[in-house]
């Protein structure tokens, strides 16, 4: 193929010519493929060479294919078991709360009857406002954390500026 290459620069006008022969550059051929398994071709030509190293070639892409979905359903189960246990905690959180205030709101109410009306408003007032408070920074976390099914109250939205009068 060297041979067809003319690089020294020519003085005639071989275009001119009928019949001239026209220089020729050398050519690369090469492809590509995507996935685990080559194309048949290349995997008749890799048996050709070594038998069996196309079942070989083969296998190994089924274990890695079988590999990866063990994995992924491990992290499925992982994330489902996550779920769950954030879900049973956050009822617990919710039942602690709720005997919590409840208990608050009883003392409050107990001492305002034996004549403690300042005393037992604070009681009162306090138990469920540390409940409303330990509430809206859960919510807050969440909104955070960009966890699903949390509603924006659209605090966190920028604000327009106003038109100047």
């Amino acid at each position: 193929m060297a041979d067809d290459v003319n690089l020294s620069p020519s003085t005639d006008d071989s275009e001119d010519r009928p019949g001239a022969r026209l220089p020729t550059a050398p050519r690369m051929l090469g492809g590509a493929f995507a996935g685990p398994i080559p194309p048949p071709s290349l995997l008749a030509d890799y048996e050709r060479i070594s038998p069996g190293l196309a079942d070989r070639i083969v296998g190994m892409a089924e274990n890695q294919s079988q590999h990866r979905r063990d994995i992924e359903q491990k992290i499925v189960a992982a994330e489902i078991h996550d779920r769950e246990r954030q879900s049973t905690e956050a009822r617990i959180g919710q039942a602690s709360a709720l005997i919590i205030t409840l208990f608050a709101l009883g003392v409050g109410a107990y001492t305002a009857c034996a004549g403690h009306e300042v005393a037992g408003g604070i009681l009162g007032i306090g138990g469920i406002s540390g409940i409303v408070a330990t509430f809206i920074a859960g919510r807050d976390r969440q909104r955070d954390r960009g966890d699903v099914g949390v509603e924006s109250t659209g605090e966190d939205r920028p604000q327009r500026p106003r038109p100047r009068a």
